[in-house]
């Protein structure tokens, strides 16, 4: 997989890098203006349909990255990457979140991770970057994805979340989280399994600064 470095700035003190492939955008959820991002994820959008969107096109998804990457920032959210250019002519469903966790008190990060691993069916310990960490993965609710004029749902997605809890080197305390969501669109559940192994990949690039 052809893969980009692109630098991120600490979240709340936390410095990390990840390897991101070709045409995915990293939205800065700290920044409270969100107009530079969302254009420039419409500029990207741009070079890929090669000038083709309309105006209507355009605002469209504006209104729907800001509603987005809104909800992400009242949610703790502290990044957000997107795919915005298809690979191999189709489009990615995928969003990947960075986040903060700090449990309450003197709870240790290590410790966490070991009680909801024995919580969950689906938790799996593993390492990331030399670090102990704890991946986990749900399937969600079906969620409307396009609607129509008079707000009548027109195609739904079912969701798939895939979460890694990263103990941050150096410390005891805080949890490094990094989330993706996938749609599953119907007709195209064949696509679901490959997102997750390219976020996956993703995840095993993370370092340190």
């Amino acid at each position: 997989m052809t893969v980009e470095t692109e630098p991120t700035p600490s979240p709340e003190a936390i410095a990390y890098d990840l390897v991101l492939p070709p045409g995915w955008v990293r939205c800065d959820l700290r920044i409270p203006d969100l107009e530079p991002t969302t254009n420039r994820l419409l500029g990207v959008a741009d070079l890929n349909w090669k000038g083709a969107l309309s105006a209507a096109d355009r605002a469209g998804l504006a209104a729907r990255w800001n509603d987005g990457l809104r909800a992400a920032a009242r949610a703790g959210v502290l990044d957000v990457y997107l795919p915005v250019v298809p690979v191999e002519g189709v489009g990615l469903t995928s969003t990947i979140g960075v986040s903060v966790l700090e449990p309450d008190g003197d709870a240790d990060a290590g410790d966490l991770l070991i009680a909801v691993a024995t919580a969950d069916p689906s938790a799996r310990v593993v390492e990331v970057s030399g670090n102990l960490a704890l991946r986990t993965r749900a399937v969600g609710s079906t969620r409307p994805l396009v609607e129509g004029p008079a707000g009548e749902t027109r195609l739904t997605g079912l969701s798939h979340q895939v979460v890694y809890q990263i103990v941050v080197p150096g410390e005891s305390v805080r949890l490094l989280v990094v989330t993706l969501d996938v749609l599953e669109l119907p007709g195209c559940e064949a696509l679901t399994e490959p997102q997750i192994e390219v976020f996956d990949a993703i995840v095993g690039t993370l370092g340190w600064r």
